[in-house]
């Protein structure tokens, strides 16, 4: 997970999102993985997709990554908040998209 925010940063986001995935499902497949862990990675891995207009897939992950902050946040947590926010970004930028077109 960091070597893949240290490929975005550099600008590789390709990389970066395949290194995320690759990080994202080695943690899913460990019994005890934190859900924060879990929560995070995917909230990570669905701005690098948004970034990359890759909409479908960013909201897949940024709707996982709310899944769990809401069973493992309070409401109006800063994290619980900013997947929320993102989620609801990523439908108005879908959508704007579309209508675009």
């Amino acid at each position: 997970a960091i070597l893949a925010s240290i490929y975005q940063d550099c600008g590789n986001i390709g990389l970066a999102i395949d290194l995320s995935k690759k990080a994202l499902n080695r943690f899913e497949s460990l019994p005890s993985t934190d859900p924060s862990i879990l929560a995070d990675l995917h909230y990570d891995l669905g701005t690098m997709q948004i970034s990359t207009d890759s909409f479908d897939d960013a909201y897949h992950s940024f709707e996982s990554a709310v899944k769990i902050y809401n069973k493992i946040l309070p409401q109006g947590h800063p994290d619980r908040v900013a997947a929320e926010h993102d989620l609801q970004r990523v439908v108005d930028l879908h959508k704007k998209k579309k209508t675009n077109k």
